[in-house]
């Protein structure tokens, strides 16, 4: 699935079209927003200007992995992690003289536990650029991270032991960069640290010790690598994806994200700032949010499922725009996407297709639609304009057929066909045994684009009603009750995590058999993995929103509290949908090969 945040990420800053500049060297302002700031030479007689300061990139924060409620279905897995410190002890004598001598403190008895800690503790990192070129052999950023304890005392402890383990090792380190603050010990190297639980996305948790928090400066970003670039003499071309970036408004952009858990439940909060305002007024929000409607034309048996409510129309208007400006600029002569492409091939893109199109779009797979795995995945647009569309169709395709036939000697068709009242448009391979058939279906209100002719008529059964929808789901219709949501995203944990179970088991099998001991058969932890029965009982479905407030894009997600059930989820995921990543990869390499032979 899509996260609700990056696709307005990705599409959002396109509306700031209408109010264009060139990318500004920036720096941040009081509020953490970047403001633009005027470079000249010093006049005779006056004091040099004083250099700018360091633009934050991110700071990132983990929480102590020893604490926390614990979910049962986890039990087993904590505790055999337990024994990792007394496994860990057994490897200098196993390795023997295999071990280089210089690596020997590391894997010393009392060495372990300070690894460990580093590993388990809660940490902070930042990371900031330097506001000003970098020297000759100068970094051009700076970074910083400590290590939190839970009082003055024990920081005391650690820094003592850290400090003499590294010290046993010779390592090229200077002691004096490890400076201890109240309970934190510190490697301070010029980037400023925060607090744990100090963005808006913990707070909307309500947790002040988040298991995990991070907060990126987009536009710090940006300037960072441009920047970069101007000095290393990148071409033309490159610097002009930085100029575009900050002139689709993501030079002030910022992200924050936030989980926390509570033995049962896990929650994500993330924040995108400097957006809402642009996509409101460019119109690419929509007014109102999600109903039950939008969501009827995903089947309740979705395995999962992301709808949202953009206009396409004013997307496109946002892209035209941005391109004619910016080619106005640089040559003097505006340029139109849409006249261009009719000029050519005689589709207008504007009133013909964009235009055409509605609202909202989405996409999922479903069992009713091809069994829930990649042969039933199904993307689906509301339609503004059904017969403008159906008529640009209906050009393009003529215009691919011809293209097709004097390309491929007929071995890639495209056909139309109807049933019912709805046209259907599948990509065929006549005489090639290739096993995909995309296919796209048009009614009155919806447009589908399905992986196969079955999904596509699966989706459009779906539409006139065969069955129930995704927002029959009580965690779904929570979500829409009251209209002001943008996006919705679902996940049947159930069914991803029966899919992932037997490779997850197999999977902390290896924890299990990694912690015990070849002379102590007491360290034994037992299976990590719950029988099926018990892991399967109460599994929590992954359920998001996203909801724009002021100038805001704030997205939700609740899930699975259980690391083993998050695990077995993904693996499930990863299990129907990772090789799909690979296949146009593939795909491509073979296919000139392929039609060679032909």
């Amino acid at each position: 699935m899509t996260h609700p945040a990056l696709l307005a990420l990705l599409a959002a800053p396109l509306c700031s079209a209408a109010n264009l500049g060139p990318l500004a060297t920036t720096s941040p302002s009081q509020e953490g927003a970047a403001t633009p700031v005027e470079a000249s030479a010093p006049q005779a007689g006056q004091e040099p200007a004083s250099q700018p300061g360091p633009i934050p990139l991110m700071t990132m924060g983990m929480g102590d992995l020893t604490k926390g409620p614990v979910h049962p279905k986890d039990a087993a897995l904590v505790r055999a992690l337990g024994w990792l410190d007394e496994r860990l002890a057994e490897l200098p004598s196993e390795l023997g003289r295999d071990l280089p001598r210089e690596l020997q403190p590391a894997f010393e008895a009392d060495s372990i536990p300070v690894w460990l800690r580093l590993l388990t503790a809660q940490k902070r990192f930042a990371i900031s650029a330097l506001g000003a070129p970098p020297q000759r052999g100068q970094m051009p950023f700076l970074m910083s991270v400590a290590v939190d304890e839970a009082s003055d005392e024990a920081a005391a402890r650690y820094e003592g032991a850290l400090k003499g383990l590294l010290q046993r090792m010779q390592a090229p380190f200077p002691m004096e960069m490890i400076q201890r603050e109240g309970s934190a010990l510190q490697v301070n190297m010029g980037a400023e640290l925060a607090p744990m639980g100090h963005t808006r996305a913990a707070q909307m948790l309500g947790s002040e010790q988040p298991s995990f928090e991070m907060e990126m400066n987009v536009g710090g970003y940006l300037r960072f690598v441009q920047g970069m670039m101007m000095d290393s003499g990148a071409p033309y071309e490159a610097m002009v994806v930085f100029d575009v970036l900050s002139r689709m408004g993501l030079d002030n952009a910022v992200i924050e994200v936030a989980s926390s858990g509570d033995g049962t439940t896990s929650q994500t909060a993330s924040i995108l700032t400097g957006i809402g305002g642009r996509m409101k007024a460019a119109g690419i929000l929509p007014e109102g949010g999600l109903t039950a409607a939008h969501l009827a034309p995903v089947p309740a048996d979705a395995t999962w499922a992301s709808v949202q409510r953009m206009d396409m129309e004013a997307v496109f208007d946002a892209i035209n725009a941005l391109a004619g400006e910016y080619m106005k600029e640089q040559m003097g002569d505006s340029a139109d996407i849409a006249e261009t492409v009719k000029g050519l091939i005689g589709i207008d893109l504007r009133s013909g297709l964009f235009g055409a199109l509605g609202d909202t779009y989405g996409m999922y797979a479903s069992e009713s639609t091809g069994g829930g795995g990649i042969s039933s995945t199904v993307l689906f647009f509301s339609l503004r304009d059904s017969e403008a569309l159906l008529e640009t169709k209906e050009q393009l395709e003529e215009v691919l057929n011809g293209i097709a036939a004097g390309e491929t000697d007929g071995y890639v068709n495209i056909r139309s066909w109807t049933r019912g009242d709805d046209e259907y448009t599948t990509v065929m391979f006549p005489g090639l045994p290739i096993p995909f058939e995309p296919t796209m279906a048009m009614g009155e209100n919806w447009l589908v684009i399905a992986a196969t002719p079955q999904a596509a008529m699966g989706a459009m059964d779906q539409i006139a009603g065969s069955g129930p929808s995704l927002a029959t789901k009580p965690s779904v219709a929570r979500i829409v009750a009251d209209g002001t949501k943008s996006g919705v995203s679902f996940m049947d944990g159930e069914h991803f995590a029966r899919e992932g179970y037997g490779l997850t088991s197999m999977m902390f099998s290896s924890v299990s058999n990694g912690v015990r001991s070849r002379m102590d058969a007491m360290r034994d932890p037992g299976p990590v993995m719950p029988v099926y029965h018990v892991f399967q009982d109460g599994i929590q479905d992954t359920v998001g929103y996203s909801e724009l407030q002021g100038d805001d894009l704030i997205t939700r997600q609740t899930s699975d509290g259980s690391i083993v059930v998050q695990t077995a989820i993904l693996t499930g995921f990863m299990t129907e949908y990772g090789t799909f990543i690979l296949l146009p990869a593939v795909l491509a390499a073979g296919a000139p090969q392929f039609m060679r032979n032909f």
